[in-house]
């Protein structure tokens, strides 16, 4: 079975209302995961299938509060070998 890195799914964890009750330490997460490869695959993923005539930069905003506001409120749950970045690009 192919599951997340052990970092990853640390940081994953970090940033789940139900598993750390901490806002600011889940808002810290969101903004590692970010910074680390989140936003990266989010932009390359829009650049490559964007035919919209919308700018990449508006979607990927919109995807990344969608994803933020869908984690914040229970809607995200992880499962096994599907990366965070699959949910944020859905």
């Amino acid at each position: 079975m192919v599951s997340r890195p052990v970092s990853d799914e640390a940081l994953i964890q970090r940033m789940i209302p139900g598993s750390n009750p901490d806002r600011q330490d889940r808002a810290r997460a969101w903004t590692e995961w970010q910074e680390s490869t989140g936003a990266m695959a989010l932009a390359r993923f829009v650049h490559a299938r964007n035919s919209t005539g919308e700018a990449d930069d508006d979607i990927i905003q919109d995807a990344l509060l969608t994803a933020y506001l869908g984690i914040e409120s229970g809607r995200y749950q992880p499962h096994d070998g599907v990366p965070f970045a699959a949910y944020v690009i859905g």
